[in-house]
């Protein structure tokens, strides 16, 4: 059985509201990667994006700023993010 392979990357200036259209155009994308020039930062599941926007104002937060600075350690998974020397 093979698994799916969804290549969804977006850009760290990339807005809440174009990462909640690339969820609702395909139900079946569990998450996007954000990469800055090719180098990853992270990763926002399907699930705790919309968990983050559900919240009250969450909408009005979230999705009009950049999707990096909008995010938090839970909502972006940065366990395997390169760090600056």
């Amino acid at each position: 059985m093979d698994l799916p392979s969804y290549a969804r990357a977006v850009d760290p200036g990339t807005s809440g509201q174009k990462v909640a259209v690339l969820f609702t155009e395909d139900l079946l994308v569990p998450g996007v990667i954000i990469l800055n020039k090719g180098v990853f930062l992270g990763v926002i599941s399907r699930d705790m994006f919309f968990e983050r926007t559900g919240k009250l104002y969450g909408t009005e937060i979230f999705l009009v700023r950049p999707i990096w600075k909008s995010s938090t350690p839970c909502a972006i998974n940065r366990w395997c993010c390169r760090k600056p020397f």
